[in-house]
């Protein structure tokens, strides 16, 4: 029977996993903003170029040389990319689905994996639809989220069990992550490092210690044996190590957009609303399920039970229906409720840290390895949002926070009281479905409203709006296709890989992207230098609006020097739409090297 309910709980998890994959079929992504960018490193590897050397990438080598190894083997198809998308979600599904029985019971961890599928991994909140597990903004980010995920779960097992494969599988993936996010594996380790010295005895300090290292030795000798084999070294450090210095020393506007510290009172407006609508919901739920409780004590008239039932979930519904205004802000109040359940812990987990099997510790583990993951969206914790995936960990927390350390405080709180646990877990379960509803709904509605097929003949297929927008994408590439020779050299402003990547007109720079914290990186002269030297043919300007990086029209906010290069050695051939910046109407302007810079570059 035991066997039976287990494969029910597993067939629920891959019905709702195929059914999101089938209502969502190739219409992720956009054709403008990072959907291509990681294509194009995948297709320039695979051809013989090095990464950081020969090309643009700020994260850790491995996905990069993972999606290189899948164009080699099968070839270069945007399938490729959304298998790997697929293996990713598959095995994030799986640990994480483990993760949350460490907690909760089957039903509610079918639960969370369901809410999981439907409003992170195939979210479709925004238009540009880069927000989820298969075609993400940055494949970086989804792998490392998927070893870092598997970490926390081997130590906590190793918690539990003290087995020590369990801790050197720990390590392992402590190491990969490495090779995803440097940056974030950095904030990681540090912390594990910190949370080590507190464990007593000191035998387990000692081996926790040990394999803590080793995941670092292993690292720095792997990153060695690349940059040795490769020559990267350099280009490494002008590009990876600067981009993570600017990133914390300057505070990038990007980085004060994605926590969510460009608008700090309307943030903590919001975080504060909804974390009293949390505490205000849950404690209504747990007072209803004592009414029950002790009506069922009473009565053995369940056909009375069954009424008061439908009566609270009615009343659920009619919650849901007035709190639809915080719907999209649901999240929003976890970093708080982190701080608080940590605050909560701090003085059990130090009482108890000898004993790394008690609750107590495994719980605040779980915590505080949430919140590390959160700083960066901070204040602007959701699954529309930049760092969307982050938050995973968090999830787990946010159910495990509702379904038994509420109830568990609430029952110290009024020890005469008894309470129908299982009544409060469904209330609770019909509500947070009831939350998930305009969610579900909302990415239906766009999904289906993807109707325009592009059929990239040997490449792949991908579905769009049908909107002005596309209709203009459509009509360069149409056009570039047309009228730029298979042999001509081809670069795009600030954003649009995609034209390169379809039309397989190379772009001969060292770089692909000429957003403003990339450009911060780089600096607008090397642009300058590297385009004199590559003589580049034609270049394309894609109105992209760049806000969320504190400025947004290349060539009047940012990059007026290298706009103004373009304009002087290259001439206007075409205009698709409006000119670039020069309104709110999407469009784009082809350049064509002019005849003086050729003369130039020639000597003449």
């Amino acid at each position: 029977m035991i066997k039976w309910r287990r494969s029910g709980y597993y067939t629920i998890i891959i019905l709702v996993f195929l059914g999101n994959l089938k209502i969502s079929w190739l219409r992720w992504g956009d054709l403008i903003i990072d959907t291509f960018r990681d294509q194009w490193v995948y297709l320039k590897l695979s051809q013989g170029a090095v990464l950081y050397k020969d090309i643009f990438y700020v994260y850790g080598p491995l996905p990069p040389y993972l999606g290189s190894a899948l164009f080699r083997i099968f070839g270069v198809n945007l399938n490729c990319s959304i298998f790997l998308g697929i293996l990713i979600l598959s095995l994030t599904t799986f640990i994480l689905y483990r993760l949350c029985r460490l907690f909760l019971g089957h039903p509610w961890a079918v639960l969370l994996i369901a809410h999981f599928l439907t409003i992170f991994a195939f979210s479709a909140y925004s238009y540009l639809g880069i927000f989820n597990f298969i075609l993400p903004y940055a494949s970086a980010s989804t792998l490392w989220v998927m070893f870092a995920v598997t970490a926390l779960y081997l130590l906590l097992k190793y918690f539990r069990t003290g087995r020590s494969y369990y801790l050197i599988g720990w390590s392992g993936m402590l190491c990969l992550c490495f090779f995803c996010r440097i940056e974030l594996t950095g904030l990681l380790w540090l912390w594990f490092f910190f949370f080590g010295l507190f464990l007593k005895p000191r035998a387990i300090r000692t081996i926790f210690i040990f394999y803590h290292s080793s995941a670092l030795l292993v690292a720095i000798v792997s990153y060695f044996i690349f940059f040795s084999a490769t020559d990267s070294f350099q280009a490494f450090q002008e590009i990876v190590l600067k981009h993570m210095i600017l990133t914390i020393a300057q505070h990038s506007s990007y980085s004060s957009f994605t926590a969510g510290f460009n608008d700090v009172p309307e943030s903590l407006r919001l975080i504060l609303i909804v974390f009293l609508l949390h505490i205000i919901v849950l404690y209504l739920l747990y007072r209803m399920s004592i009414w029950i409780a002790c009506i069922r004590a009473t009565s053995g008239n369940w056909s009375l039970n069954a009424l008061i039932v439908l009566a609270i979930l009615i009343l659920g519904g009619f919650s849901g229906y007035f709190l639809r205004e915080y719907v999209d802000y649901q999240f929003r109040m976890t970093p708080f409720m982190l701080l608080i359940v940590l605050f909560a812990f701090l003085r059990p987990f130090l009482a108890h840290i000898r004993t790394i099997s008690n609750k107590v510790v495994i719980l605040f583990t779980l915590f505080s390895f949430a919140l590390l993951l959160v700083l960066r969206i901070f204040l602007k914790a959701g699954p529309q949002y930049y760092g969307f995936c982050f938050l995973i960990p968090t999830l787990v927390c946010y159910y495990v926070f509702c379904f038994q350390l509420i109830p568990s405080f609430l029952a110290n709180w009024f020890p005469q009281t008894s309470i129908s646990r299982f009544h409060y877990q469904l209330f609770l379960s019909y509500l947070i479905i009831v939350f998930a509803i305009p969610g579900v709904s909302r990415n239906y509605s766009i999904y289906n409203s993807r109707v325009a097929e592009h059929n990239f003949v040997g490449i792949g297929r991908l579905y769009t709006f049908s909107d002005l927008r596309t209709q203009r994408i459509v009509e360069t590439f149409n056009y570039l296709y047309e009228h730029i020779p298979p042999q001509h050299t081809l670069v795009v402003f600030p954003e649009g890989i995609v034209f390169n990547f379809i039309l397989r007109r190379d772009n001969p720079l060292h770089y692909h992207t000429f957003i403003p914290d990339y450009i911060s990186v780089i600096d607008e002269q090397v642009i300058i230098t590297s385009l004199q030297e590559s003589r580049v043919d034609y270049i394309v300007l894609v109105q992209r609006d760049t806000l969320e990086y504190g400025a947004s029209s290349f060539g009047v906010d940012y990059a007026q020097a290298l706009m103004s290069w373009i304009m002087q050695n290259y001439q206007l051939e075409k205009i698709i739409g409006s000119f670039p910046y020069r309104s709110q109407e999407f469009g784009t302007a082809l350049f064509k090297r002019n005849q003086e810079a050729k003369n130039s570059e020639s000597g003449i």
